[in-house]
């Protein structure tokens, strides 16, 4: 059936439904501008036009949502007035194709869309991961000839390891061999699918090659380590000493505290800002984090270790770090001589923030509870300390059938069990 041309919106695209086949819903304002709608519920933007050898041609723009229906009108004009000035599209898309290397599409993932979309932190790591892991490999590619063995090797180069790193920006570590990383070779592998998938919708390589997809991933063991109470005791023990002896800076010390005391993450306490913390109302608000804007409140303790520090004049932030106007940076490596100080073995930092959990269920408090504390958007990030319930759980457990058990056996309420059956309580 023959569809009438009307001015596409939004509304218009997001509620058309799939059809047996495929089919398009053509614009009124932009000739061979149009919506293409598969069986599969999938909307792509096209564009028909003919070139200048009569020859008629259809040119995908990009994937609805993905790409915006004003977005994909203001690409076809583009592309109509290209072909005013004698240029094929398709032509010319071909051309890209065939000469724009990894190393170009890396540099437009940065500023096009990390730059954009990210969070600083995880934009730089991004970097990392391309100088470090992936030109090294696929940097000299041409993108549409990136293939699923190449993505394969790569992924494999970096969980064996063994290779010599000339990318690195770290001072005294370019020429090392790369140690066996099987967890980076994931987050490598999704950054590439990621630059593939941008690939796509910005017409780089053809729809739904991405050379990734299928690609076994290496098996990842969430870890779960908790400190309980005479290792906290330890770790005390080994900072106070250190401290003491000049090993370790007493900045360092008070920020580790307060990732006890708060079980924030470690860029949360580092990059906190002294207009960020609320004395009267006992809590934080950060501006920023990983999961945007929040606000935790916080202890005692947590707040006494922040009133003891002594404000720098000219810089904002509560850690200061040793550059001027700049916070305390990579604290990893005194976190690592304190676990050894206090014979502790394979204790992350961001392990306090689990233990921070571990002892607010030991306390009876109800999941959402500690998620708002730790300042979790969702649930089910929550849901993880859920298996840590069974203690106290299994604690009440044992109360109430040992108080069934005595009822059952005669024996007296007031010698054996301090708990009263509801019917008692209300009779």
């Amino acid at each position: 059936m023959k569809r009438a041309h009307q001015k596409l919106v939004k509304t218009i695209v997001a509620e058309a439904v799939a059809g047996i086949s495929d089919y398009v819903l053509w614009d009124s304002d932009v000739a061979g501008f149009g919506i293409r709608v598969w069986p599969t519920g999938k909307k792509t933007f096209i564009y028909k036009y003919r070139s200048n050898t009569n020859r008629q041609r259809k040119l995908t723009i990009g994937a609805f949502p993905a790409i915006s229906v004003d977005q994909a009108r203001r690409r076809s004009r583009e592309l109509a007035a290209d072909i005013v000035q004698g240029i094929d599209p398709q032509q010319k898309k071909d051309e890209e194709r065939r000469f724009l290397s990894v190393t170009d599409l890396g540099k437009r993932y940065l500023s096009d869309y990390a730059a954009i979309h990210k969070k600083p932190s995880s934009a730089m790591r991004d970097e990392n991961l391309l100088r470090m892991h992936v030109l090294p490999f696929l940097g000299s590619m041409k993108v549409a000839e990136v293939t699923n063995a190449d993505a394969h090797k790569l992924h494999q180069r970096v969980t064996v390891g063994g290779v010599k790193i000339h990318q690195s920006k770290r001072k005294n570590y370019n020429g090392k061999v790369t140690r066996s990383q099987p967890i980076t070779a994931n987050r490598v592998i999704a950054l590439v699918s990621k630059m593939m998938n941008l690939a796509e919708q910005w017409g780089l390589r053809p729809q739904n090659s991405n050379p990734c997809r299928h690609l076994k991933r290496n098996k990842e063991n969430k870890r779960e380590r908790y400190l309980v109470s005479n290792e906290l005791a330890a770790v005390s023990n080994a900072m106070q000493k250190m401290v003491a002896d000049g090993r370790l800076d007493e900045t360092v010390e008070k920020a580790i505290k307060l990732l006890m005391f708060t079980g924030c993450r470690v860029s949360e306490v580092l990059n906190l800002q002294w207009e960020e913390v609320d004395f009267d109302n006992s809590r934080l608000n950060f501006k920023d984090s990983k999961t945007g804007a929040k606000t935790i409140p916080i202890g005692a303790p947590a707040l006494q270790i922040i009133g003891s520090i002594e404000q720098t004049p000219g810089n904002a932030f509560v850690f200061v770090g040793r550059k001027e106007g700049a916070a305390l940076t990579f604290i990893r490596k005194a976190w690592q001589r304190i676990c050894e100080e206090a014979n502790l073995e394979g204790v992350r930092l961001h392990d306090l923030r689990h233990t921070f959990a571990s002892f607010g269920v030991s306390a009876n408090m109800s999941l959402p509870v500690i998620g708002k504390l730790l300042g979790h958007t969702q649930a089910v990030t929550t849901q993880r300390y859920a298996h840590m319930m069974d203690n106290p759980l299994r604690a009440a457990a044992d109360q109430i059938t040992g108080a069934i058990d005595s009822a059952m056996n005669n024996s007296s309420k007031s010698k054996h069990s301090n708990l009263v059956s509801l019917h008692d309580r209300t009779a």
